[in-house]
């Protein structure tokens, strides 16, 4: 691997998390375990919850592929997080180090909603509303992103 990949990561214990999750939705829907692990990053800036990582981490995925079409929501989601702290942030810090840092606190409090569900439906309706949430926490307008790509 060329020693300037960069590379999404997060805690190893949150990585069992994440993967047991993922693999649970996938029974009911086509979801990537990297797209989770963005839900976690929003919902733990939606909580402004920030977690480092330990020395014990594990990769989610390679940046570059955040900047393909299939990715393009994350890729947003990345980039309006990080522009919306930069100014706020007590130490240096890149886009890439602050979102793992949110993944990793969002990824403990979605297992924790998980876990409480009766079922992964329950689950689902429960991560629909709080995509909800963070879209309008981060000052997205659903009706503005029909309309753009209607054009």
């Amino acid at each position: 691997m060329d020693s300037s990949t960069l590379i999404l990561r997060i805690n190893e214990e949150y990585n069992s998390m994440l993967d047991e999750m993922t693999d649970k939705i996938r029974q009911i829907a086509n979801v990537t375990k990297a797209k989770m692990y963005f839900l976690a990053g929003a919902y733990g800036y939606y909580l402004n919850e920030r977690e480092k990582l330990q020395s014990n981490n594990k990769d989610v995925l390679r940046v570059e592929y955040i900047e393909k079409p299939d990715y393009k929501i994350q890729e947003t989601i990345l980039n309006s997080i990080y522009h919306s702290q930069k100014d706020k942030l007590d130490e240096e810090i890149n886009k890439y180090k602050l979102f793992e840092e949110y993944a990793n606190a969002g990824v403990k409090r979605l297992y924790k909603i998980f876990k409480e569900s009766e079922n992964i439906e329950d689950f689902i309706e429960t991560i629909e509303i709080k995509i909800d949430e963070i879209i309008k926490k981060l000052g997205f307008s659903i009706k503005e992103e029909a309309e753009n790509e209607q054009v």
